[in-house]
């Protein structure tokens, strides 16, 4: 439980990070400007076409944008194919 909730605390502070007009969602655009600060100082490239991919299958509501529950669930169901 303990490691949970230290990663929930961590996947909120990337969540805010990430959503740099602070409105509580993150847009494409913004996830997509992240991703290509990211890529670029790991050295490594990422199509934008990855990255829309990415956010779109984080988006489970379909709705153009990423709240922190989406956010949270999509680590959630990584962790959990992680342990399959």
């Amino acid at each position: 439980m303990e490691t949970m909730y230290k990663n929930h605390s961590n996947l909120e502070t990337i969540f805010r990070i990430i959503d740099t007009d602070h409105s509580g969602l993150i847009s494409f655009e913004e996830f997509r400007q992240t991703w290509k600060l990211l890529s670029s100082h790991l050295k490594m490239e990422i199509g934008d076409k990855a990255i829309t991919d990415l956010a779109q299958s984080m988006d489970f509501n379909k709705d153009g944008s990423i709240d922190i529950n989406e956010f949270m669930e999509a680590f959630r169901l990584v962790d959990l194919s992680t342990h399959a």
